[in-house]
């Protein structure tokens, strides 16, 4: 066999094995992209959240960082008085801008931490007027309501309360009262965080309206 039709034939295999690699390597990242946890979070702004956000915003690139969302809680909220007296809703804002100074060397690590643009964009006050007021429909909430009713996203959804569940059950109760028929495939879609319940409308709102579609929930203590 002619040396030079050896080298051809050695170069062509080479060349289909390095596509071969290429594509399974950009379909392996495609897929670890995809496979990234959309999560909201809401959150009261008590001391033990405002410290969560910052171990949450470093390990953000583990995430689709979807909604960083004020809430209120048993413990704390807007008007309250002395110990419950509610955190102001910019410590949100505050942390982002503490994160932007170091996520130009977050990048070099992992190119998926989210910019803190796409945080700011994702930064609303939701249902903070009461212990477990729900019925104002909040920028917070309709947030989370619309990226749950967004067809076009199949990505589930984490939806974390790490204060009270009044955010969240105003979102899920619009759903249920202006978009019935889309309440299964919503559902689908839902997963639910609780550090405890720190209001009653996981019971009250959620619970009742939603546990005939089996939404998997935790409850941590």
């Amino acid at each position: 066999m002619p040396p030079n039709f050896v080298r051809s034939t050695l170069f062509q295999t080479a060349l289909i094995l390095s596509a071969h690699f290429f594509i399974a390597s950009i379909t392996s990242v495609a897929t670890a992209q995809q496979a990234r946890p959309r999560v909201i979070v809401t959150a009261d702004g008590e001391a033990d959240d405002r410290c969560s956000m910052i171990r949450f915003l470093l390990t953000s690139n583990e995430f689709e960082v979807e909604g960083l969302i004020n809430s209120s809680s048993q413990f704390h909220w807007q008007r309250g008085d002395g110990w419950n007296a509610f955190h102001p809703v910019n410590w949100i804002e505050h942390q982002i801008a503490l994160y932007e100074q170091v996520y130009s060397n977050l990048k070099l690590h992992d190119p998926n931490y989210p910019s803190p643009e796409h945080l700011r964009s994702c930064w609303k006050v939701g249902n903070i007027n009461g212990i477990g007021e729900n019925q104002e429909r909040t920028e917070g909430a309709m947030w989370i309501a619309n990226l749950l009713l967004d067809d076009t996203d199949p990505h589930l959804s984490w939806l974390q309360a790490w204060g009270g569940c009044n955010t969240i059950a105003t979102a899920l109760n619009f759903i249920r009262h202006e978009h019935p028929d889309r309440m299964a495939d919503v559902a689908l879609k839902v997963r639910l965080f609780l550090i405890w319940e720190q209001d009653t409308t996981y019971q009250t709102q959620i619970r009742d309206a939603w546990e005939r579609f089996k939404i998997p929930t935790i409850i941590s203590d």
